[in-house]
């Protein structure tokens, strides 16, 4: 214990020991590992928007965010930013499902729109996703360096507001009787597509 209690008052942390009983009525988890952190969240920008980037609009799904950021990782993505109304990046859920690559990828928060507009500034081709007969099928684009990727909400998708700051939408052709594709699936066939 003195090692542990040297290092915390090295670096001046105040901790608590807690029963197991208050431990488990903190944790979201049925058996916690016995230590629980209370951390003030960073919420820096990028000092680059530049490159390959994923933005997600009210993705509420923790799997489906945790799915979309490790296969961005997997890409070689530059960064994620996730709207409002997206599964919190610090979910048990979404922290399962990210399989470590929040490690990898920076991962932002923030609004779409004002994020949008950094990426408009450097001259990055902003592309939408959405089922309508003004979108093009994502086999048609040809993708430059610099590219923003927004997929939305499960159900409803890409918000109106933002669908209107895009250069393009895009669409995954459906030829079966399904009415559309889960967003996480629907994610990796985009993002591979994309840096082909």
């Amino acid at each position: 214990m003195d090692l542990w209690q040297d290092w915390v008052e090295h670096h001046q942390f105040t901790y608590y020991v807690l029963s197991d009983e208050a431990m488990k009525s903190l944790s979201e988890q049925p058996t916690p590992q016995g230590i629980i952190a209370l951390v003030q969240k960073a919420n820096n920008y990028p000092s680059d928007f530049s490159g390959k980037w994923l933005l997600l609009d009210n993705v509420q799904d923790p799997g489906n965010v945790g799915t979309i950021v490790r296969t961005a990782d997997a890409a070689g993505f530059d960064g994620i930013f996730l709207g409002e109304g997206t599964a919190d990046k610090y979910s048990p859920k979404v922290l399962r499902s990210m399989q470590g690559s929040q490690f990898h990828l920076p991962i932002f928060s923030g609004e779409l729109t004002e994020v949008i507009a950094e990426f408009q500034s450097i001259g990055s081709k902003i592309y939408g996703t959405k089922l309508d007969p003004e979108a093009i099928s994502y086999k048609e684009v040809e993708t430059k360096d610099n590219f923003v990727l927004i997929l939305g909400n499960e159900g409803q998708g890409v918000a109106e507001n933002i669908l209107q700051l895009t250069n393009q939408n895009l669409y995954i052709p459906i030829y079966g009787d399904a009415e559309s594709l889960n967003v996480g699936v629907a994610a990796g066939i985009l993002i591979y597509a994309l840096i082909s």
